[in-house]
C-alpha cells in the first residue's frame, strides 16, 4: 500500500511550508535531479475559482527546480466544448488564472497519441496525450471535487481523465462514437477536411461512416456550430468509474515515478 501524508492545518502559508516537508519525506524513493517533471494539474474553467491555487503548484516548481529537475504544467484539451477545448484558449485560461511560473504544456497537441497497453476489464490499451511520454516523473496536483458521471473527482480523474487525449476521453465517457446534430450542421465541410479517417461525408449535411470512424473526437473539437455531439449516455456511471482507474493504470504502469498531491 502506498504511503500517505497529511497537512497537519488548513492554513496557506503552513500548507505550503509543509510541502517541502512533504518532499524531503518521499526524496529517497523519488530523487528529481536531472529529471523532466510534469506536474499535472487542472487549470481551472474561465470564471471558476474552486481550483488549485497556483501558489501551492508555485513552490512544488520551486521545489523541483531547487532539486535539480525541470518541472512543467501538464494538461489534456477536454472533450466538452469550452475555454479549455482548444489550445490556444487553454493556455490562455491558464495564464489568466495565474499558472505563469513555469511552462505550460497541453499534452495533446498536434501529437499522436501515446498509446499504453493494458490488461484491463473494459480496455486493451489507452490512448494518452503523446507528450506525456517525454516525462521522466509525474506530480499528480488534484483538487477534489462531485462530478456528474465519475461521481467523485479526484487524484484518480486527474490522471485517468485528465491525461487521456481526445480519443481516450471519449473511450471513457462513451461506448458508441460521436453523433451528428444535423439540425446544428450548417455543411461547412470542416470536420469532412480534418477527419484523418475519412469516415465523414457530406451531403445536404455531414454523416459519419461508423465503420470507419477511429473515435479520435477530431470532430467535436472542430465543428464551430455544436453539431457533433457526445453521447455521455454511452456508459454508466460504475462503467465510467471503472474506466477512469484502467486509465489511470496505464500513466503509471509507464511511468512508475509517480506522486499524488491532492
Amino acid at each position: 500500500m502506498s504511503d500517505v501524508y497529511f497537512s497537519p492545518t488548513t492554513e496557506k502559508d503552513e500548507i505550503i511550508d509543509s510541502l517541502e516537508i512533504l518532499y524531503d519525506k518521499i526524496s529517497e524513493n523519488f530523487n528529481v535531479k536531472g529529471k523532466r517533471v510534469g506536474i499535472k494539474i487542472h487549470f481551472g474553467e474561465k470564471g471558476n475559482k474552486t481550483h488549485i491555487n497556483p501558489v501551492f503548484a508555485k513552490k512544488i516548481c520551486d521545489i523541483v527546480k531547487g532539486k535539480g529537475g525541470t518541472p512543467e504544467l501538464i494538461e489534456c484539451n477536454t472533450l466538452y466544448r469550452g475555454k479549455r477545448l482548444k489550445t490556444a484558449d487553454h493556455l490562455e485560461i491558464a495564464k489568466m488564472h495565474g499558472f505563469t511560473f513555469a511552462p505550460v504544456v497541453i499534452c495533446d497537441d498536434s501529437t499522436k497519441d501515446w498509446e499504453i497497453p493494458i490488461k484491463g476489464k473494459h480496455f486493451t490499451k489507452v490512448h494518452i496525450g503523446g507528450t506525456v511520454k517525454k516525462y521522466d516523473m509525474i506530480i499528480a496536483v488534484s483538487h477534489c471535487k462531485g462530478h456528474m458521471a465519475a461521481g467523485y473527482g479526484g487524484a484518480l480523474k486527474n490522471m485517468g481523465m485528465g491525461l487521456g487525449s481526445r480519443a481516450g476521453k471519449l473511450a471513457v465517457h462513451a461506448k458508441v462514437k460521436p453523433v451528428f446534430n444535423h439540425s446544428k450542421c450548417k455543411a461547412c465541410n470542416k470536420c469532412v477536411e480534418s477527419c484523418p479517417a475519412d469516415a465523414i461525408v457530406l451531403e445536404e449535411y455531414a454523416k459519419m461512416d461508423e465503420k470507419k470512424c477511429i473515435g479520435c473526437a477530431t470532430c467535436i473539437a472542430v465543428c464551430p456550430y455544436g453539431a457533433v455531439e457526445i453521447p455521455w449516455n454511452g456508459a454508466t456511471h460504475k462503467e465510467v468509474q471503472e474506466r477512469i482507474v484502467e486509465y489511470a493504470l496505464g500513466i503509471t504502469q509507464k511511468n512508475p515515478q509517480y506522486i499524488s498531491i491532492s
